[in-house]
Formats: C-alpha cells, sequence, structure tokens
C-alpha cells in the first residue's frame, strides 16, 4: 500500500490519543519507523499495514479501519486536496462515481503500481416506498446502491463504511444509513462489495440523487411540476473539469515535496541533510514549476562511472524540450539505488556548489551532512545576508567606474542577535537593527561617507537620514526605516517582514527632506 494509508493512521491516532498511544502500538506491530517517517509515495507491504491497524484495534479496543475512514476525509483536506473534493458533484451518487475519473486523472502523477480502487454508485429503484410529509405522495427515489471494488478484496471496507458516513455529512450535511448487501469475495463469486444508502431524514433523499422536492402552493399532483433537477449546469461541469486539472497539479506538487523530504532524510544520498531550510523551501518551489532536461548518454559512455549517474542537467536547452522531465520522473528511491538518486550536482544553478552566489542563502553552500536538524527535528535556518548600500556612493562609483563594493557591505545576522553561535530558541537574546547594522565595526564607513552639500544638511537638520529596504525585482522601496526605528525593530521583526524572495535582503542608506511638524500635529 502507498504510506498514505500509514501515514493517515499515525496522524489519526497521535491528534486523538496522544505520541504515547501511538508508540505503544507501533511496538506492538513490530514497526520501526520513525515518529512521522512514513511517505506518502512509498509502497509498504500489506502486512505491514495491516498488523499496524491489528494492533490499532487492539491497543485502542476500537474499529480503528472505521475511524480512518471518517478521519481521512479531514486527511486528505489538510494535504491540498479541498477544492478537488468539493467539486465531484452536486449530488452523493455524481460525487461517488466522479471518484473514479478523479483517481484515474491523478494516476499519471502517482508512481508507477498505483491501482486504486473503484467505485460506481446507481439510483435503487427496488427501494422501500417511503412516503414524504411536505406532498404526501409515493416515490421509491430515496436510496442508492453503492459499489465497491479493490483488488485487496474486504479488507479495508469497515474504512470505506466510515468514509461513506463523513462524505455525507461534510459535502451535503446529511446522516446517512449504509445497509451491507454483499461483501465482495471472488471465491464465492462475489466481484465486489454493495451497500444501499438512505437519508435518516426521507425529506433530504434529494441530496442522494440529485432530484429536490419543491413546495407547491398547489397542490398539483403532476409530478413533473413538483420536482426540480439539481444535476451540474454546463458551468459547474466547467468547473468540475478545472477542479481535476488542480487535482493533478495537486499531485504532483505532493510528490515534489515527498521526494525532496526523501532525499534529505536518507543518509546514502548526497542531498542527506545537505540544506538549510531556505534552501530546502527553495528547492521545493523549484522543482514544483521548473522541468529539468534530460541528457541522453550515448552508448559509448555507458560503462562510465562518472556519467552512470548524472543523467540529467539543469541547463536549460530549446532543443531537447522533449527530454525534459519533473524531477520525481528522474530519480526514483523506490529500488534503494543511490545511483537512482538526486545528486549535489543535480541541483539548480541558484543551489549547485559550484555555482552558487556567495551572497545567497546566508552564504551557505549545500553540503552532504552539514545541516542536520535539531533534537525537535527542525532545519537549521540561516537568514539571508543583509546588503548596506551607501546610495551616493555607489552614484560615485558608478560614475568613477569604482567596484560596487565600495559602497556596500554585506552583513551576516543571526535572528535573534548577532553572535552566530548563539542558541537561537533563546528569543531573551534578540538585538536590534541599530546594534545589528548601524553599530557593526564593517559597516561604519558606509555610514559617515555622505558627500560634502548633504553631510552639512544633515548636520544641520535639514535632512534625516532613512534606510529603505529595496525591492530589486520592481526597482521600488519595500519598507522605510528611520534611525530612530532601528533602536526598536530587532532582527527577527526584520526577517518577519521582508519576503523570502529578498536576498540578500538590500537596505539602501538616503537621505530626505525633514518635514515641519506644529505642535498640534506633534502632540496628534
Amino acid at each position: 500500500m502507498f504510506g498514505w494509508i500509514n501515514d493517515c493512521t499515525e496522524c489519526l491516532v497521535t491528534s486523538k490519543f496522544g505520541e504515547d498511544t501511538w508508540h505503544d502500538i507501533k511496538v506492538k506491530a513490530g514497526c520501526n519507523v520513525p515518529d512521522g517517517g512514513f511517505l506518502r509515495y512509498k509502497y509498504y507491504p500489506d502486512g505491514d499495514t495491516v498488523e499496524l491497524v491489528v494492533a490499532a484495534s487492539e491497543v485502542l479496543d476500537d474499529d480503528v479501519l472505521y475511524a480512518f475512514g471518517d478521519y481521512f476525509i479531514d486527511y486528505v483536506k489538510d494535504n491540498g486536496y479541498s477544492n478537488v473534493l468539493e467539486c465531484l458533484g452536486s449530488n452523493m451518487r455524481d460525487w461517488l462515481s466522479n471518484l473514479n475519473s478523479l483517481h484515474d486523472h491523478l494516476q499519471a502523477s502517482y508512481p508507477k503500481g498505483f491501482v486504486a480502487p473503484v467505485f460506481w454508485s446507481e439510483d435503487d429503484v427496488e427501494a422501500p416506498s417511503v412516503v414524504t410529509g411536505l406532498t404526501h405522495q409515493a416515490e421509491n427515489s430515496n436510496a442508492i446502491l453503492v459499489h465497491y471494488y479493490s483488488k485487496r478484496g474486504s479488507l479495508l471496507v469497515p474504512l470505506v463504511v466510515g468514509l461513506l458516513k463523513k462524505v455525507a455529512m461534510v459535502y451535503f450535511e446529511i446522516d446517512i444509513n449504509v445497509e451491507q448487501l454483499q461483501l465482495q469475495d471472488e471465491e464465492q463469486g462475489i466481484n465486489n462489495t454493495s451497500w444501499r444508502v438512505t437519508t435518516t431524514n426521507p425529506n433530504e433523499s434529494y441530496k442522494l440523487r440529485g432530484k429536490k422536492k419543491k413546495l407547491s402552493h398547489r397542490h398539483n399532483n403532476n409530478l413533473d411540476d413538483d420536482t426540480v433537477t439539481t444535476t451540474a449546469t454546463s458551468t459547474h461541469y466547467n468547473k468540475y473539469l478545472q477542479t481535476f486539472r488542480e487535482g493533478g497539479n495537486q499531485a504532483a506538487n505532493l510528490r515534489v515535496e515527498e521526494f525532496v523530504m526523501r532525499s534529505f532524510y536518507n543518509e546514502d544520498c548526497q542531498l542527506f541533510h545537505a540544506l538549510t531550510l531556505e534552501q530546502y523551501l527553495f528547492l521545493i518551489e523549484y522543482w514544483k514549476t521548473n522541468q529539468i532536461v534530460v541528457v541522453v548518454i550515448d552508448d559509448d559512455d555507458d560503462n562510465d562511472d562518472n556519467n552512470s549517474n548524472n543523467k540529467s542537467s539543469n541547463k536549460s536547452n530549446k532543443s531537447n524540450n522533449n527530454n525534459k522531465k519533473w524531477c520525481y520522473e528522474i530519480w526514483s528511491m523506490q529500488d534503494d539505488d543511490p545511483k537512482s538518486w538526486a545528486q549535489l550536482s543535480d541541483l539548480p544553478d541558484r543551489l549547485h556548489p559550484e555555482t552558487i552566489d556567495s551572497s545567497h542563502f546566508g552564504g551557505m553552500v549545500p553540503e552532504t551532512g552539514r545541516f542536520p536538524p535539531d533534537e525537535r527535528g527542525v532545519l537549521q535556518s540561516v537568514p539571508p545576508k543583509i546588503r548596506l548600500v551607501n546610495k551616493y556612493l555607489a552614484g560615485a562609483a558608478a560614475s568613477s567606474s569604482e567596484k560596487e563594493t565600495s559602497s556596500s557591505v554585506d552583513l551576516c545576522l543571526n535572528k535573534y542577535n548577532n553572535n552566530k553561535n548563539c542558541d537561537e530558541t533563546t528569543t531573551t537574546t534578540t538585538t536590534t537593527l541599530e546594534e545589528a547594522i548601524y553599530n557593526a565595526p564593517e559597516a561604519e564607513a558606509l555610514w559617515k561617507a555622505f558627500p560634502k552639500n548633504i553631510q552639512e544638511r544633515l548636520d544641520n537638520e535639514e535632512l534625516e537620514l532613512q534606510c529603505v529596504v529595496w525591492n530589486d525585482e520592481t526597482d521600488s522601496a519595500y519598507h522605510t526605516f528611520s534611525l530612530g526605528d532601528l533602536k526598536t525593530t530587532s532582527t527577527l521583526q526584520l526577517y518577519e517582514l521582508v519576503p523570502r524572495s529578498f536576498d540578500p535582503i538590500k537596505i539602501v542608506l538616503e537621505c530626505a527632506e525633514v518635514e515641519d511638524v506644529d505642535d498640534d500635529e506633534e502632540d496628534l
């Protein structure tokens, strides 16, 4: 089974019963996977999953599979599929039938070997007759039949029952009765499991099948006048198709996240603990939106060990557009074969150890084992450098062809204080921007080097010095600090203020006219 099942089981138990209970279940099941270690897109033996569920049933003395089905809807919603599930159908019959189309669509983004269960639903024409309280008319339209087939037979039937009840409650706001009619047993010639589904409140049966009772003031006995269809319109259908596309994108994005996580935590992979938190997040976002050119290796190079492990290129090549693939299509860790895993040389240029800019990612270069998480599993965070630029020196350097380094300096700061070796969990040692950048010895020259006419106006308080956080992408100011603001603003607040894309964070020193403020305005 996919690791989705195991991971969801862990989330269910820890969220409702606590981590100690989950540890008891793992011991009983003989499970050695560390907490949070189940990988959603890795296959696990069915026997291991069954042992986990059986152990959970014994420890909790509860129908775990039923509870799992109920919880699974919340789990997939929280993992990016909320919009997809909401648009599967306007009634429960259509919603269940459309699950097959969704699975087929997502299958292209899942690893090979993914086999989804099959659902189909139909009106139950043999359902018992019910008299409604609204129109006092007999009808047979208050039930549907739900059919389910799985290659695992009836193993997960209790899970499906829990899922059906949760879907009815969450997406259609109805309470349903589920009557089992047959159980899949291929040895007995029964190819699928079937249920009859009815609403506890007969007046809400239209939510099962798409026919809604309409109050008739004329008490007309003509059924054609008494019903109004609630089936999907063309607009809804278009939204439905759009949602399927979004679902496929979401599945692909989740696979990228899974691939990067597996690479980072597998000690046999070159990317093992090789990235800071900021680099880790950048790599995920980059591989979500950028395919990789696959380099075709000549037959003569097949025996070359240096080429066998590196069959990809991050360089753009228009002539090889047909050879572009997503990261999870190129590398696979399914077979635990190190030759099939991504290496440091496969990182995009901005992260590649040989091409990375020393001013980016706080000056950190990816290296195997260099950035292990802390005891809590939190990845090491290295904030971006702060590039302090004197606007007037920069202009003078440009006019005199001097190097820009004379007009700027890159500062490496910690989120909490200026000691890079400090314990970042201690927030009581936060430092102000005044201490971090105004009093920094390496930046002293920038704060004092102004043209004579500018310096005179500063001394006469006609101008005031400002620190402008500059957005290079839009070539505009993002935020402005006065010198007084530097005394009350911490480095942590600065890093929380600016977007992650600001790397390094560019702060430009410039002067602005002092505005006259009368006493009333000052008091206000």
